[in-house]
């Protein structure tokens, strides 16, 4: 809650007439149901984006789906314009260490499915329902949790779900070559989100990114491109029968493995890598020079 950051932004701006481009990544905590403390920092929120929308001279947004919840706090008038989020980290080339990654994750010669991510609570839920499943059905499936926090989220996940005990491996905190490496030796990634798959998930831009299958889910704040392109495939929020229904089939079919893989990368390409940052930040300066 900086209130004074986004007085100082205002009063800066009004002052000397600085250009200030703001991105939206996350606006604000959403309100609940009860009156608690994050009711009160949900509302402090709301009268920050306020002061620095009012300021702004460009608004950029990590999602289209932020544009509703913004109006109501921008000048009227304004526009939103979504910038893309690129992945965090490059494609690391390194045959020799994505050899011993494949070596430790696989074992035998098992499939392995991957996620990467944060673990938060509603999100490890729908992980480990759809883990379970997978896990029943292919018995030979190993699975890999990627990023900080995936050491407690497997320990969770094993106690929750005994049908993944000793099949299921955590990489703990890694550098983006690791991670890179790591994201190469899966052949499927599952990435549920509670609210959907979005164009602000940086987990899913590395994804993409790597040219992996994915299977997501769709919810309140999916874009339509990701219908359009195709590039990854997308069930219903909840729906961990279909979910797991899709992961299995893509096991089971390595030629539609290989065509989400090259969609995924087109669409990465085409969608949100830093090139397509630049050029679009670069296109919004001439246009204001002009």
């Amino acid at each position: 809650m900086n209130v004074r950051l986004c007085l100082w932004l205002r009063t800066r701006v009004s002052r000397h007439h600085d250009r200030l481009d703001v991105m939206v990544h996350e606006p604000f905590l959403p309100l609940a149901n009860s009156f608690a403390r994050a009711n009160v920092v949900a509302i402090v929120q709301r009268g920050m984006i306020a002061l620095v929308l009012h300021a702004a001279t460009q608004i950029w947004v990590s999602t289209t789906s932020w544009n509703p919840l913004l109006r109501s706090y921008a000048p009227t008038g304004a526009t939103f314009d979504r910038l893309p989020v690129p992945s965090s980290f490059g494609v690391n080339r390194n045959e020799a260490a994505l050899a011993q990654v494949r070596a430790a994750v696989r074992g035998s010669d098992s499939m392995v499915v991957g996620h990467l991510g944060t673990f938060g609570t509603a999100t490890l839920g729908l992980l480990g329902d759809a883990l379970a499943r997978v896990a029943v059905r292919h018995e030979c499936a190993a699975f890999l949790l990627l990023g900080r926090g995936s050491d407690v989220a497997r320990v969770r996940l094993e106690a929750e779900h005994p049908v993944l005990a000793g099949r299921l491996q955590a990489s703990g905190v890694l550098d983006d070559a690791g991670i890179s490496q790591h994201l190469q030796a899966c052949d499927l990634m599952l990435q549920p989100y509670p609210d959907g798959a979005s164009c602000r998930r940086t987990s899913l831009m590395a994804a993409l990114q790597h040219g992996l299958p994915i299977v997501t889910t769709t919810g309140a704040l999916t874009e339509p491109c990701w219908a359009e392109r195709s590039a990854v495939a997308l069930v219903a929020v909840g729906d961990a029968d279909a979910f797991a229904d899709r992961a299995c089939a893509l096991l089971d079919d390595a030629d539609a493995r290989a065509r989400l893989g090259v969609l995924a990368t087109a669409m990465y390409r085409d969608e949100f890598s830093a090139d397509r940052a630049l050029e679009r930040l670069a296109a919004q300066h001439e246009t204001s020079v002009a």
